[in-house]
């Protein structure tokens, strides 16, 4: 991170272990700010929340609020302030090894109604939004990412987490 002043976070591969045995693995993000904060929303990635992450780019205030809803997918909007920032790095020749059991919120997700899952990704979807309103100034940019940010939210495609 000292050599390139424009990361925000750098982070490796996550290798899970215990109740789930696989490897997530998530491409660095550069480019513009627009560029960048785009493809965090088409990603979802959490991967960078297991890196090191630059104190001056952390946002104001409360970064990931509480919630009745253990901050369900909060973390991604707190990642979409942070990309808006700076660029995410992912290291390669590290590794961060994450235990899986069935009290972790990750695990608890799945076990929760389909009501309280969906305001979740909806409360998520209203945070890309204000993210995107900061970043994209410009019309145009603006109405691309907010179809990306419904695209994303509405549409099951392979390789990404859907609810």
């Amino acid at each position: 991170m000292l050599a390139n002043p424009e990361i925000a976070i750098a982070y490796s591969d996550v290798q899970w272990f215990g109740s789930r045995f696989e490897r997530d693995v998530m491409d660095s993000i550069v480019g513009t700010a627009q560029q960048r904060v785009f493809r965090h929303i088409e990603r979802i990635g959490y991967e960078p929340l297991r890196g090191l992450m630059r104190a001056s780019y952390l946002p104001l205030g409360e970064a990931i609020p509480i919630s009745e809803n253990q901050s369900c997918q909060e973390e991604f909007v707190f990642l979409a302030e942070m990309i808006a920032r700076g660029a995410f790095h992912r290291v390669t020749n590290t590794m961060y090894f994450k235990r899986g059991h069935l009290q972790n919120t990750y695990s608890r997700w799945f076990s929760w109604s389909d009501s309280r899952r969906r305001l979740g990704w909806l409360n998520m979807g209203l945070g890309f939004l204000r993210v995107a309103r900061q970043v994209y100034p410009e019309s145009e940019w603006l109405r691309r990412l907010v179809v990306a940010i419904i695209d994303r939210l509405t549409i099951f495609r392979p390789g990404r987490g859907f609810f």
